[in-house]
């Protein structure tokens, strides 16, 4: 397996908000103008007028970390109710950014965030190239494969496995949710690379990890199908 690159990397926190919370309120307005400023966030959100619901969400997008005119993108940050999440490149910048803004967090508004974190979640997505294709390591793939080839006959467009997902069966009556919580149990994904020819045998990978976590469980899973 060669590792290509990887795309971006998710890094969060859960805090508990009760410990966290400043001595001196702090207005969301507040908050969300030096946040915005602070990180070069081309987009901001809004912040509404009147009693804001505890359950709200406040996306930040295409911003950077600036020290010693060295520049780190931000390509998101998220902060919800007792949550925050940053996405960079990779979970390891990520991770960077996400204490530097807690840092500034409690440092200009008197939170203790940095001493009240709960948990912490990972995502991260990779672009790799399996060598040979991945039907080829799973004897049982590439039977069905054949079998397809030989029973559904199209000339120029041969079948091939374009997705394999690892997760959990869905809870009765679960929701889609945008809780921190749910990055932990995101879908271990292995699919082809939009845009690529399948001769490339190039793939891209989610899982709710760390990016080096990632690669090395990669590497454990080709070896697994290749038995």
């Amino acid at each position: 397996m060669k590792v290509v690159s990887s795309i971006q990397g998710t890094a969060a926190v859960k805090y508990s908000t009760d410990e966290a919370l400043p001595e001196t309120a702090v207005l969301t307005r507040d908050l969300m103008a030096f946040l915005g400023d602070a990180y070069n966030f081309s987009q901001k959100p809004q912040v509404p007028s009147g009693l804001i619901p505890p359950d709200t969400f406040f996306i930040f997008q295409s911003g950077a970390l600036i020290i010693e005119d060295k520049k780190t993108p931000i390509n998101q940050l998220v902060l919800g109710p007792g949550a925050i999440a940053v996405t960079a490149r990779n979970t390891e910048i990520a991770t960077n950014i996400l204490d530097h803004i807690i840092g500034k967090m409690d440092a200009q508004f008197g939170y203790k965030i940095a001493t009240s974190v709960r948990a912490k979640y990972y995502s991260s997505n990779i672009v790799i190239e399996f060598d040979p294709a991945l039907e080829n390591q799973i004897a049982a793939l590439d039977r069905a494969q054949k079998v397809l080839e030989r029973e559904i006959p199209r000339p120029g467009y041969p079948f091939a496995i374009k997705r394999l997902a690892f997760g959990a069966e869905p809870k009765p009556g679960q929701m889609i949710s945008t809780s921190v919580d749910d990055l932990q149990n995101l879908d271990f994904v292995i699919e082809r690379r939009a845009g690529e020819s399948f001769s490339t045998n190039r793939y891209f990978s989610t899982a709710p990890l760390k990016t080096s976590e990632h690669e090395r469980v990669l590497r454990l899973v080709e070896e697994a199908m290749r038995g």
